[in-house]
């Protein structure tokens, strides 16, 4: 009798397993959104969106002792952070190997968004272009590549674009992520002949 009840439990655990997968997704779609917003905001206050030359200003106006640094997204996004333009690690969580879930201390520096706690990488390059398709953060990005995992979220990849738009890009075989009209995201024909500059998740 015992039997029966087992194979049931065993056959039902990668239906669960897919379900999870799929609801983390939606809800980085949702919180892409949010970055976004934030992104959004951060450049109508500083003239561009986040990046080693908005640092010293972000560092004035909030009247921060932060050194929001730029070497990672965990770096860039601090900024958001230090501007006051949000009040949440949470919007930052995306599932991938070596991520945690933020446990919410953005009292200092070294507390907000700690190492695993930041799941998008940030994308640099959208602030002078007029292509709207491009992307602001991506996830689940292998750091130090231009690929992503493709085990996190079924082939598929979050795609937080300048136009506000939150999307699932598919990925190929290689990890990498197929943008609108077949190519490569991080093609350089499709960033006008120079790739971007990416800052990866510390994790």
């Amino acid at each position: 009798m015992l039997l029966p009840f087992v194979i049931l439990i065993l056959v039902s655990i990668p239906e669960r397993m897919r379900r999870a997968r799929a609801w983390d997704c939606e809800e980085s779609l949702s919180r892409g959104r949010q970055i976004w917003l934030a992104l959004e905001e951060f450049k109508k206050t500083y003239g561009r969106y986040p990046d080693a030359s908005t640092a010293a200003m972000v560092k004035a106006r909030a009247d921060s002792a932060w050194e929001l640094k730029t070497d990672t997204s965990n770096d860039v996004f601090r900024q958001l952070i230090a501007a006051g333009l949000i009040d949440s690690e949470w919007i930052f969580q995306a599932e991938g190997k070596g991520m945690s879930k933020p446990d919410g201390n953005m009292s200092t520096e070294a507390e907000a968004l700690k190492r695993g706690e930041c799941g998008f990488a940030y994308v640099d390059g959208a602030s002078f272009d007029g292509n709207e398709k491009r992307p602001l953060a991506v996830a689940p990005l292998i750091p130090g590549t231009h690929r992503f995992d493709p085990t996190v979220w079924d082939g598929k990849a979050v795609v937080v674009r300048a136009d506000g738009s939150v999307v699932l890009y598919r990925l190929g075989a290689d990890g990498g992520c197929i943008a609108p009209g077949g190519r490569d995201l991080f093609d350089p024909i499709f960033w006008g002949g120079v790739a971007p500059r990416v800052y990866w998740q510390d994790k």
